[in-house]
């Protein structure tokens, strides 16, 4: 097959999606907004200059035609069996241009009613419903973004949910590394890692909040924040004036495939989005190492979570409802054992990577034939 994919290069969900297919003998041509962070071997990438690089709405219009002009070009020039669009803008573009057969992920939040969210110019609602509308078969990772997709207008029947799933070889339950671990905290301390974008809508605020509770209660738990974004200097700010610096550790980005060391050294992983297009990658990948976890009322996750029985679930932004969870957590090993022992299992049957994309092949395969006859 030749495939060609409309996506941000610097996207490990890209990442992992494109190289799966490359490395099965497709050929694969990716079409990118941004610049590659990853090794794409065997990945022809044509990136799309811009005139003015702004988050601004502006901008966008500024870039709108130009963009449009270098994709068609691409298109013709590439011509493969079929195309992929991964994320809101990049399906834009692909129905405007009537890129056939066109298959449509939104893999963002864009189309989900966010309360402190800016609100979206008009436009930006109308071009989501057309590219809806204009796309073969639409792909999502959870029934969360099926419901938005629906709403928006789209056809429930074109609809097919593929999650992003996980690398069961990768990420698994292993012995503790006390090298990483002795170097954010003491052997003894019980770490809770969180593992989000540190902007508004991943709400780790939520998680700083409910420290203080946690700590007068379990004195040796220490917090591990995983990953950056414009919140950052509030939230270290925020953790300052409570307190409690001492306990927490702002590590930065983590590179992909240091993630399961830093998961493995974990007691247990806290989720605090507000919003999530299915069950997030980070929650599933702790989930496969074992990781017992608390996360909020967001997504997919009520779906596969059931409280108190392989997890624990919390209302968004409660912070003392998260902090009343973390507290029985940590002080109950029989539940932490019984939490432990589900995530494994169920990841592997339920979001394993491999077989989700084994799925995928499958639905390509099958559009392309039905494009021939």
């Amino acid at each position: 097959m030749k495939i060609c994919y409309l996506a941000d290069a610097d996207s490990i969900h890209t990442y992992r999606w494109i190289t799966y297919f490359s490395k099965k003998g497709h050929k694969v041509s990716l079409i990118s907004f941004k610049p590659p962070c990853f090794d794409y071997q065997g990945v022809d990438i044509f990136l799309i200059k811009k005139i003015k690089n702004s988050p601004r709405t502006s901008s966008h219009f500024l870039n709108f035609l130009p963009i449009l002009f270098q994709i068609n070009k691409l298109k013709n020039q590439i011509k493969p069996d079929l195309f992929h669009a991964l994320s809101s803008s990049k399906g834009w573009f692909a129905a405007l241009l009537g890129f056939k057969p066109l298959i449509f992920t939104i893999a963002d939040p864009g189309i989900f009613s966010i309360p402190f969210q800016r609100k979206l110019p008009k436009i930006y609602k109308i071009l989501n419903r057309y590219a809806l509308k204009k796309a073969d078969l639409l792909v999502c990772d959870g029934e969360n973004t099926r419901k938005a997709m629906i709403e928006f207008g789209a056809n429930p029947q074109k609809i097919k949910i593929i999650r992003y799933g996980v690398d069961t070889e990768k990420f698994k339950p292993e012995k503790p590394n006390q090298e990483l671990k002795n170097k954010f905290f003491t052997s003894d301390d019980k770490i809770i890692i969180s593992v989000k974008p540190l902007r508004k809508e991943c709400d780790v605020e939520s998680l700083i909040r409910a420290i203080p509770s946690v700590l007068k209660e379990v004195p040796e738990a220490k917090f591990l924040i995983v990953g950056d974004g414009e919140e950052k200097e509030k939230l270290i700010s925020l953790s300052k004036s409570l307190g409690i610096s001492s306990a927490i550790k702002f590590v930065g980005w983590v590179l992909s495939e240091d993630l399961p060391k830093y998961f493995n050294i974990a007691k247990i992983f806290v989720c605090t989005s507000l919003v999530e297009t299915g069950l997030a990658s980070s929650t599933a990948e702790a989930m496969a190492c074992g990781v017992p976890i608390v996360v909020s009322d967001s997504g997919d996750n009520k779906i596969f979570i059931k409280d108190g029985e392989n997890g624990f679930i919390f209302p968004p932004r409660g912070s003392e409802i998260l902090a009343e969870k973390l507290i029985v957590l940590l002080k109950s090993e029989s539940l932490w054992q019984k939490f432990y022992l589900a995530h494994r299992k169920w990841i592997e049957e339920n979001n394993n990577y491999q077989k989700e994309m084994e799925k995928m092949e499958k639905i390509y395969k099958q559009i392309i034939n039905e494009r021939k006859n």
